[in-house]
C-alpha cells in the first residue's frame, strides 16, 4: 500500500512538473517576438515583387505604416507590378533577420480595385519595421493611399488621387485627375497639376504649381505652416486667401473687384468660374500668376 502511495504521489509530481515545463516553454516561444531591444544599428532586408493583369481594376489602394511609397505610371500599361523591400532595423542582424517574418505585405483584389497592406507587430519593441514600396499602375486608375510615417510621391496619374499621411511628405507632379490630401505633420508639394485640389494640414508647409481647369477648384489650408501657389494668370475664379497670424502676397493676377489687407485678398479672376481658396491659421501666404 505504502509503494502504490509513493507511485502515485510521484506521477503526480512528475505529470505537474511536464506541464509547468509545457507551459514555460510556450512563454519563451511567446517572448523571444517582444523582446526589447536598445538600438537599431543593423537592418536586414528582403526584396518582394507581384505583378499580375491589370483587366477588370481601375483602383489601387495601399494601408502602409512605415517606409516610402513610389507610384508612377507608362502609357498603355495592361498590369501593375508591386515591388520594394521589407527592412528589419535592430541591435543585432540576428534579431533584425529573425524579425523579418513579423513583416509581410498583403496583397489582394477586391471588386474594381486591389488592396495591398503591411502587416507588422503591434508593438516593436525598439525595432523599426519600414516597407518602401514602388507601383507602376495604369495611368487612368485612381489610387487611395493610406501612410503613417514615410513620404509618398505620385507622378505622372490622369485618375483621382487621394493621398493621407501622418508623418511625411507628399509630392505629386504631372497629373491630370482630382488630387485630396490630408497630412499631420509633414510638407506637401504640387507640381504641373491640371485637376482639383483639396490640401489640408496641421503642421507643414506647401507649394504648388498648378493649372486649374474651367469651373475647377483649389481648396489650400495649414494650421502652422506656409502656402506658396502659382496659377496661370488665365485663371477664372473666385480668389480668396487670407491668414489670421501671418501675411499675404499676391503678384502679378489681374484680381477684379479686388480686397486687400495684410491679411487677407480676395477678388475675381477672369469670369470667376472657378474657386480658388487658401487659408493659413498660423503662416505666410504667397500667390504667383504665371
Amino acid at each position: 500500500m505504502n509503494t502504490s502511495k509513493i507511485s502515485l504521489k510521484h506521477f503526480f509530481i512528475f505529470f505537474v512538473v511536464i506541464i509547468i515545463l509545457l507551459l514555460t516553454a510556450g512563454c519563451i516561444i511567446n517572448s523571444e517576438t517582444i523582446d526589447n531591444v536598445d538600438n537599431n544599428r543593423y537592418a536586414a532586408k528582403a526584396d518582394f515583387y507581384y505583378q499580375t493583369s491589370a483587366y477588370s481594376f481601375d483602383k489601387f489602394v495601399l494601408k502602409g505604416i512605415n517606409g516610402t511609397v513610389e507610384i508612377s505610371t507608362i502609357a498603355n500599361l495592361d498590369t501593375i507590378t508591386i515591388e520594394g523591400e521589407r527592412i528589419v532595423e535592430s541591435e543585432s542582424i540576428t534579431d533584425a533577420e529573425e524579425h523579418l517574418q513579423y513583416l509581410l505585405v498583403d496583397i489582394s483584389h477586391n471588386l474594381n480595385f486591389i488592396l495591398v497592406e503591411t502587416v507588422q507587430p503591434s508593438n516593436s519593441n525598439g525595432r523599426n519595421y519600414k516597407v518602401n514600396y514602388r507601383i507602376l499602375i495604369p495611368q487612368d486608375w485612381d489610387i487611395d493611399i493610406e501612410q503613417i510615417n514615410g513620404n509618398v510621391d505620385v507622378t505622372g496619374l490622369n485618375g483621382d488621387i487621394r493621398v493621407v499621411v501622418t508623418n511625411g511628405n507628399i509630392s505629386i507632379s504631372s497629373c491630370q485627375g482630382n488630387v485630396h490630401t490630408i497630412i499631420t505633420n509633414g510638407n506637401s508639394s504640387f507640381s504641373d497639376i491640371t485637376g482639383c485640389i483639396y490640401s489640408s494640414i496641421v503642421n507643414g508647409n506647401s507649394t504648388g504649381h498648378i493649372a486649374l481647369s474651367d469651373s475647377g477648384t483649389c481648396q489650400q489650408t495649414t494650421v502652422n505652416g506656409n502656402l506658396i501657389l502659382s496659377i496661370p494668370r488665365s485663371t477664372s475664379a473666385q480668389f480668396s486667401a487670407k491668414t489670421s497670424n501671418g501675411l499675404v502676397t499676391v503678384n502679378n493676377l489681374p484680381l477684379n473687384n479686388a480686397q486687400v489687407t495684410n491679411k487677407s485678398v480676395s477678388g475675381v479672376l477672369g469670369s470667376g468660374e472657378g474657386v480658388v481658396t487658401i487659408e493659413a491659421v498660423n503662416g505666410l501666404i504667397t500667390v504667383n500668376g504665371y
